[in-house]
């Protein structure tokens, strides 16, 4: 179901995909797929909204929403065992709000 919100979401009459609208959408399926445990296709849905979320021209790299995903992607990462990757996102979240 939020895979359907997502692609109509994500349709250029309705927002764009830069539109907050379909980035909280997309922030919504990245979350549900972690909880449904699909932690692969969580992390790359937060991959590419991150990457969204970070053009200063959409919020930024240190805007909450962004620190937020990037929070949630570390989360995912640390529970499939990449504690690596987890720290690293960790480590930017507390970066770039600081």
């Amino acid at each position: 179901e939020y895979r359907s919100v997502l692609a109509i979401a994500r349709r250029e009459s309705v927002h764009g995909e830069k539109h907050t609208t379909t980035l909280q959408a997309r922030y919504g399926v990245a979350e549900c797929l972690y909880e449904l445990g699909d932690n692969a296709a969580a992390a790359r849905e937060l991959r590419e909204l991150i990457e969204l979320q970070s053009d200063p021209v959409v919020l930024g790299p240190s805007h909450s929403e962004t620190l937020r995903s990037r929070n949630l992607l570390a989360t995912i990462l640390s529970s499939s065992n990449d504690r690596r990757g987890a720290l690293r996102e960790y480590r930017q979240v507390f970066t770039l709000a600081s």
